[in-house]
């Protein structure tokens, strides 16, 4: 049986992009990734478990996650590049829904009432700088 005090020994050691990778070695470590593992397992976990933990003077979180699963960070990039698409797809579908129904629409109803085509075209104006300040503005506020 193991020493309580006993050091953690790094066997080896890498960092890139996706984060830090260790091979430790301690009873401690053992018995915890063992727990953390059977969590994962028992409570039919799709991905990942996480404990928090403490040094006494900040919170520190341990990620437990099945190799064949994506890491947070991984999905965090996946989802920032639909976001990414999201808001391009939204720029151009408004282009096209702010030209028809506009443009149109508008045009057909404020025609019918008197209005002329300076008038329209002002108000068309008005219209889309509030439109577009609106997303701009909630756009803002998301990111």
């Amino acid at each position: 049986m193991s020493d309580e005090s006993e050091d953690v020994m790094v066997h080896s050691m890498s960092i890139d992009e996706k984060g830090a990778r260790l091979e430790l070695s301690h009873s401690g470590v053992k018995k915890l990734a063992t727990q953390m593992a059977k969590l994962l397992k028992d409570f039919d976990a799709p991905n990942h478990v996480t404990a928090t933990m403490s040094d006494g003077e900040e919170l520190f979180e341990m990620t437990v996650r099945r190799c064949s699963g994506k890491t947070p960070a991984d999905k965090i990039a996946e989802l920032e590049e639909t976001i990414t698409g999201l808001n391009k797809l939204i720029d151009d579908e408004f282009d096209k829904v702010e030209s028809v129904i506009c443009d149109k629409c508008v045009h057909k109803l404020l025609n019918a009432d008197g209005y002329t085509d300076k008038d329209i075209e002002e108000f068309m104006d008005n219209t889309r700088k509030v439109i577009a300040d609106a997303i701009a503005k909630k756009r803002g506020k998301d990111e």
